[in-house]
């Protein structure tokens, strides 16, 4: 669980550099916003993820953090997105499935796991405008 945790934490992370960097490219401002909301629940996640590394395994994360490539175009960049949260959705799912003995850890998931579904479908929203 210790290596599951730092992937965790290291996409969060990776999550909250993606979407503070999307935000300067966002073109109007309810976009910015959104992608604001964003980098904090991701920022969060990682934070609650940390937390419960430390407490289950009594050392400080090494997750390697990848920084987000912001190469392409705006609409391209948060099509990737949306792909990218569904699959959070979906990994996080999973893991909430089968965790039963650790409260903290099940309710970390669920939390991110419904932010990640949330996240998917507003981008959805943020494309069709």
């Amino acid at each position: 669980m210790e290596k599951i945790l730092e992937n965790f934490i290291a996409d969060e992370i990776s999550y909250a550099l993606f979407y503070n960097e999307l935000i300067k490219i966002a073109p109007t401002q309810e976009d910015a916003s959104m992608l604001k909301e964003f980098a904090r629940d991701a920022a969060y996640h990682a934070n609650t993820f940390k937390k419960i590394y430390r407490a289950m395994t009594g050392k400080e994360s090494n997750a390697i953090i990848k920084m987000p490539k912001m190469n392409d175009e705006y609409e391209k960049l948060l099509k990737d997105s949306a792909l990218k949260e569904s699959r959070s959705y979906k990994k996080y799912s999973e893991k909430y499935k089968i965790t039963n003995n650790n409260t903290a850890l099940k309710n970390a998931l669920f939390d991110a796991k419904t932010d990640s579904g949330s996240h998917a479908l507003q981008i959805l929203y943020m494309l069709s405008n």
